[in-house]
């Protein structure tokens, strides 16, 4: 397993390739590869012949998609530990928050989200 160096205040151990992971051009097209940061392939979202297999666009849309998945990963994980900590999750809560550390966490949750989200579609 590896740690997540994304985000160093809670890194999280993943069986797969930590991000985070960007979209990279391939044969002059942008957007077709999601490469990690260390430059190792994580996906490749072109089709050998793209008039038989689809168009660009969705190619693109793929990849940005797939490039976001850590990010949208840690958040959902991130979105649990606050839940667990604000006492509105599991029973396993460590330290119960305050209503003011909750709602600090949930808008930088909310930040966060938001980011991940315009990536996927391209709009950051």
């Amino acid at each position: 397993m590896k740690k997540n160096p994304a985000h160093p205040v809670h890194p999280v151990k993943t069986p797969h390739t930590t991000g985070p992971w960007r979209t990279a051009i391939y044969e002059g097209e942008a957007d077709r590869l999601v490469v990690a940061d260390t430059g190792e392939l994580i996906a490749d979202c072109s089709a050998p012949c793209w008039h038989d297999y689809g168009i660009p666009e969705d190619y693109q849309a793929n990849a940005r998609l797939i490039a976001a998945a850590p990010d949208l990963l840690w958040i959902a994980e991130r979105f649990l530990q606050i839940r667990r900590c604000s006492g509105n999750g599991d029973k396993g809560s460590v330290r119960k928050w305050t209503k003011a550390e909750a709602e600090h966490s949930f808008v930088d949750l909310e930040n966060h989200a938001r980011a991940a989200i315009a990536r996927a579609q391209g709009k950051s």
